[in-house]
């Protein structure tokens, strides 16, 4: 993969870095999709541990649905905060 010229002169570590950190990227998205685990360009099997994941996971359930943040974030909790259970029931 090539990354471009050196931005310091013999710091080869740099661009070997970033080209392993851009194919680990790859090969972990392209698993991640294999897996279903995404649906469009969204991660969808997100553990909502923490007030932050559970407010990704309302923004992706309004993005792949019609529901407003209050109907998502309902239906996310009836489905403990699994989203594709949350999509499911929600109409279409």
């Amino acid at each position: 993969m090539d990354t471009g010229p050196e931005v310091l002169t013999g710091s080869t570590r740099l661009k070997a870095g970033t080209a392993q950190k851009l194919a680990l990227n790859r090969i972990s998205t392209g698993a991640m999709v294999l897996n279903g685990k995404v649906i469009e360009n969204l991660m969808v099997d997100v553990k909502a541990n923490n007030a932050k994941l559970r407010d990704r996971c309302v923004r992706i359930v309004c993005e792949l649905s019609n529901a407003t943040a209050d109907e998502a974030k309902i239906a996310l909790e009836e489905a403990h905060w699994n989203i594709r259970l949350a999509l499911d029931s929600l109409p279409a």
